[in-house]
């Protein structure tokens, strides 16, 4: 049982610690003084909208994982790329 869930900790802990590093990139004063429309989505919703993204993203991975398939290390090596980009991006 342990064998089947240790990967996904893994997979979760990887998207918590990709998480964490994008937060702590602070929007600059640009940001805040922009003339957004008024249908812009609040604050919150965002938080949301990312802790779905990522726990998707973490669960994507385990079951790729699972598949036992060949080619797996591949598509997880796509994987972290784009968890990195992501991150890149936040910078």
């Amino acid at each position: 049982m342990i064998v089947k869930y240790a990967p996904l900790a893994v997979f979760l802990a990887l998207v918590v610690l990709a998480a964490a590093i994008s937060g702590s990139f602070e929007a600059g004063e640009w940001y805040y003084s922009m003339n957004r429309p008024w249908w812009t989505p609040p604050s919150w919703l965002f938080v949301l909208a990312w802790v779905v993204l990522y726990l998707t993203m973490a669960l994507a991975a385990w079951q790729v994982w699972l598949t036992g398939h060949y080619s797996r290390l591949g598509a997880l090596t796509w994987w972290m790329i784009q968890l990195l980009l992501n991150v890149a991006w936040s910078w």
